[in-house]
This record gives C-alpha cells, sequence and structure tokens, in this order.
C-alpha cells in the first residue's frame, strides 16, 4: 500500500502537485487549513530546498495556515 493511499483511508484529502510547476499548487491548496509536504526522495541540494520554498510560498498564498 502506498503511502497516499494509507493517508486516504485514514480520512486525509490527498492531493498532488508538480514541484516543477508553481501553478499546479493553486489547486492542490485550495480550502486546505493544514499541509503536509511529501517530497520525492530523489531531490538533494539546491533543487529540493528550491522546491520546498516554492511550496510553501504557494501554500503562504493560498492562506494556508
Amino acid at each position: 500500500m502506498s503511502k497516499a493511499q494509507d493517508l486516504k483511508e485514514r480520512g486525509v484529502r490527498v492531493r498532488q502537485g508538480d514541484f516543477n510547476d508553481s501553478e499546479s499548487f493553486q489547486h492542490v491548496f485550495e480550502q486546505v487549513s493544514q499541509v503536509l509536504i511529501v517530497s520525492p526522495n530523489v531531490l538533494y541540494g539546491e533543487e529540493a530546498v528550491r522546491q520546498h520554498q516554492t511550496a510553501i510560498e504557494m501554500a503562504k498564498q493560498a492562506g494556508v495556515g
């Protein structure tokens, strides 16, 4: 069972965004009060930091938290 499927079964609304496409996060963060960002385990260094910063900034813009 995937981690996402396990979360779904626990009642968590799971949505997917693309770290390389900040616009994809607009839908992801609609009507959201809390966020758990799960990144792929293939990201390292500067790229990983940049992509996480993008996701965090998009969450802020959507009013999360």
